[in-house]
């Protein structure tokens, strides 16, 4: 960059005896200047930064600390563990701000280059400060520390929203409306899940510019809350039977939006406990919103009992699965009507999907995922780690193929048998698709 003095230099991790680092305490301490020159040291699984930042694993999670601030960095999948910190690359443009690329090794031994930057780690951290003073009520503090946030990473989309709440607590829905009036217009149907999700930005839901993102007729997809699972029409973990996916419903699709809705889950294979989220996609594939519904940690380890919600945990969830039925209903969410794949094994030990009516066949292989009609190649995505088809649905409106995968869990690292949910969109699309959305954070 002209006019600025760059400095570039990356530290790796290095894992010392103690008995060897003893020997050469000498050496250890010269090798080590250059880098505490730089403004950096490295020790195991912690990364000492400029002004004062710490980056460091904890068990299941990566954060970032300054003092007594403690952030988390949703910077990995909910089915990577991180173990470990490999090593840390900076650029840095001498006054305290860059670019970091941190290389996280996970519990199965691979690992993750990870792109952060200085100003979004002190804006995190702005973020936390800030709720400790929402939740103690002081409504103005708490503004000005999520402004501050806002004011060193413009993107941190939860600060917005949490900017917006303080506002709203303290009374000003119109500033609330106007903090949140870029982020709608950017992302209205993600800005719309939080608001809908969030007991504190409730009132804005009676804003025009909010009320007009709903879809002028109600949804009729419905949730169930049950003892130990939430399902959507119906849909449920449950194997298939007779090599048929799930049964019909398992998705919806919005009225106003291109965008399809469905029940994201996984869980532990050594217990029934598990998780859910419920997801909203756009016709491209891409991740719109994602609402959490349950987590391992709400749910008993009680197998003969089905492994049911903890009785502590009960009422939260329920909220949570109120607030997303809001969001189906207001965004005119209905059963999808699709043909459903019958799943099945290749020749070749593939796990394929056949839609007789449709004359269409989605295979899985090692890189990619394909949809086929005999030789023709109707579309393709990367594959996310699937090994096998849970459930498949043709949707012909919209030119798609949803597909519910999973994979067995790499024992001794994984405690759950990965799965997800992906969108394949055909060759010949009849909608055009919006600008890709960022699914919202949660506070």
């Amino acid at each position: 960059m002209q006019g600025h003095f760059v400095l570039r230099f990356v530290v790796l991790l290095t894992v010392l005896l103690a008995h060897a680092a003893g020997a050469r305490a000498d050496g250890a301490a010269a090798a080590a200047k250059p880098a505490e020159e730089r403004g950096i040291k490295k020790v195991i699984s912690r990364a000492e930064l400029p002004g004062g930042l710490v980056l460091e694993i904890e068990p299941g999670s990566v954060v970032v600390r300054r003092g007594a601030l403690v952030a988390p960095l949703p910077v990995l999948g909910r089915s990577v563990n991180p173990r470990a910190l490999k090593g840390v690359a900076m650029e840095s443009d001498g006054r305290g701000r860059g670019q970091l690329i941190a290389t996280i090794e996970d519990s199965c031994d691979q690992e993750h280059a990870v792109s952060l930057t200085v100003s979004d780690l002190n804006a995190r951290l702005e973020n936390v400060a800030a709720l400790a003073l929402y939740r103690q009520r002081k409504w103005a503090d708490a503004a000005d520390g999520f402004a501050r946030a806002l004011a060193l990473d413009p993107g941190l989309d939860v600060a917005v929203t949490n900017l917006a709440s303080a506002q709203v607590r303290a009374g000003k829905t119109d500033a609330a409306a106007r903090t949140l009036a870029p982020l709608v217009a950017k992302a209205p149907v993600a800005t719309y899940a939080r608001v809908a999700s969030d007991p504190d930005l409730a009132p804005l839901l009676r804003r025009p510019e909010v009320a007009a993102l709903r879809a002028p007729a109600r949804g009729t997809a419905r949730l169930t809350l049950a003892k130990h699972e939430v399902t959507l029409h119906g849909s449920s973990r449950g194997k298939a039977a007779e090599g048929k996916s799930a049964g019909p419903g398992v998705v919806a699709v919005s009225s106003k939006y291109p965008l399809l809705a469905a029940v994201d889950d996984e869980w532990s294979w050594g217990t029934c406990t598990g998780e859910a989220e419920l997801l909203l996609l756009d016709f491209a594939g891409a991740e719109v919103a994602r609402l959490p519904l349950f987590s391992y940690a709400e749910m008993t380890a009680d197998d003969s009992g089905g492994c049911p919600f903890r009785r502590a945990a009960r009422a939260k969830i329920g909220a949570r699965v109120a607030a997303a039925q809001r969001l189906l209903a207001d965004l005119g969410f209905s059963p999808a009507a699709g043909e459903e794949g019958t799943v099945s094994t290749s020749e070749g030990g593939n796990s394929r999907a056949l839609f007789a009516r449709a004359k269409l066949g989605v295979v899985v292989g090692r890189d990619r995922i394909r949809a086929l009609r005999g030789d023709d190649e109707l579309g393709a995505t990367a594959n996310p780690g699937a090994e096998q088809i849970r459930a498949a649905t043709h949707l012909a409106d919209a030119n798609v193929v949803f597909l519910r995968w999973g994979r067995g869990g790499r024992e001794g690292c994984e405690g759950s048998d990965p799965q997800g949910v992906l969108l394949l969109p055909l060759r010949s699309a009849a909608k055009e698709l919006p600008a890709g959305e960022s699914p919202p954070e949660r506070r």
